[in-house]
């Protein structure tokens, strides 16, 4: 069984048909103060060369060329497609959910297998479906302008929760008033390491592999 998450992965696609180079009608998204994270034209492009998509999502694409981003009825549209050509295979994806921790709404599924088929070829029905019809689409959504800043501001609020708790709970403070962050606390208590009890609790949060910036203690 492979879970899935419809959403992160790399570079994007190509330039809708018939939009102008004319600067004044480059969307916001493409000009010269857009999200240095957010799908470029360029991109676009290189997804639209891509062989094996299917019309529903090469429109979908061709619209973000158009946009500037990629809505979630879109991002579903894709990703629903994907889900019955998977079950048309008899690949069996479950749990399907919409999950909405990160910056931006986000569908997760588990996918199964055929048991009448190898390994390889579930994998390449697998790779056929998402590669006609969520892929491209998966790829531009997750680099909307502005995802991945809400993302990062999603998972701060987060973890800025659980180690705060973790500081509270020990008799740590973690007052404005003193002008000292949750991450300062933290930063201090796991450089320190004299509070195992406190360590393990805000390793235990999960903050340290998700790439959380806790700072040094001046002087150290």
């Amino acid at each position: 069984m492979r879970a899935r998450m419809a959403t992160w992965a790399a570079l994007i696609v190509l330039a809708a048909s018939g939009c102008s180079s004319s600067a004044s009608h480059v969307p916001e998204a493409f000009g010269a103060t857009r999200d240095p994270s957010a799908f470029t034209m360029q991109d676009l492009r290189v997804l639209l060369d891509q062989e094996g998509m299917s019309e529903e999502q090469r429109a979908i694409v061709e619209r973000a060329g158009e946009t500037g981003f990629v809505a979630f009825d879109d991002y579903q549209q894709a990703v629903m497609a994907n889900l019955e050509c998977l079950r048309e295979a008899g690949l069996n994806p479950h749990d399907v959910e919409t999950i909405t921790t990160g910056g931006q709404p986000l569908i997760t599924y588990v996918i199964g297998s055929n048991p009448a088929l190898s390994e390889d070829a579930n994998q390449q029905l697998m790779d056929g479906c998402t590669r006609a019809n969520s892929d491209a689409v998966e790829q531009l959504y997750s680099r909307n302008p502005g995802a991945a800043q809400r993302s990062v501001e999603a998972q701060d609020t987060h973890f800025a929760q659980a180690v705060t708790d973790c500081l509270v709970a020990a008799g740590y403070s973690v007052s404005d008033e003193e002008g000292k962050t949750w991450r300062d606390v933290a930063g201090k208590v796991l450089y320190e390491q004299t509070d195992n009890a406190t360590v393990v609790c805000i390793l235990n949060t999960g903050v340290a592999e998700n790439g959380i910036n806790l700072p040094i203690p001046e002087g150290s």
